[in-house]
């Protein structure tokens, strides 16, 4: 038997024999609890649990009319920008919403330069210690340019 058949053969498999009747499956439960990390670091824990009570997931804020207009203004202008000088792109402050889980996440505050922004997909591209990042014009809070 060569070495594809044995891959495409999978794992062997003992069903009533000897073997199988001295260890019998193990449930998936049993074996995460053997493999599961022991608390040699009880204080590592307790750190984990008040840095993520500090920062707590939090529901996308909602815009008021006023906010809703300057970055509607904002976008115009951002835009402009990139359709005068599209290969330097524009130097900006940002203020977004970063989902996780849903309909939570965090609020970020980012200083970069915006590389371009595409209205089809309705994001714009911003670029923070050299790593493009997309960002979605309907999680956008601020934008003020640099």
């Amino acid at each position: 038997m060569n070495r594809k058949q044995l891959m495409r053969q999978g794992a062997p498999r003992h069903e009533g024999d000897a073997f199988s009747r001295r260890h019998p499956p193990m449930s998936t439960a049993n074996r995460a609890k053997i493999f599961a990390p022991f608390a040699a670091l009880t204080t590592y824990d307790a750190a984990l649990r008040t840095r993520e009570a500090v920062h707590a997931a939090s529901p996308c804020p909602e815009l008021s009319d006023d906010a809703a207009e300057a970055l509607n203004a904002a976008l115009k202008a951002l835009f402009e920008r990139l359709s005068a000088h599209p290969s330097d792109g524009v130097p900006a402050a940002l203020t977004y919403f970063e989902p996780f889980a849903g309909e939570t996440g965090y609020v970020r505050h980012r200083r970069g330069r915006i590389l371009s922004a595409n209205l089809k997909k309705r994001t714009l591209t911003l670029t923070c210690q050299n790593a493009p990042q997309p960002i979605a014009f309907a999680h956008l809070l601020e934008l003020h340019f640099l």
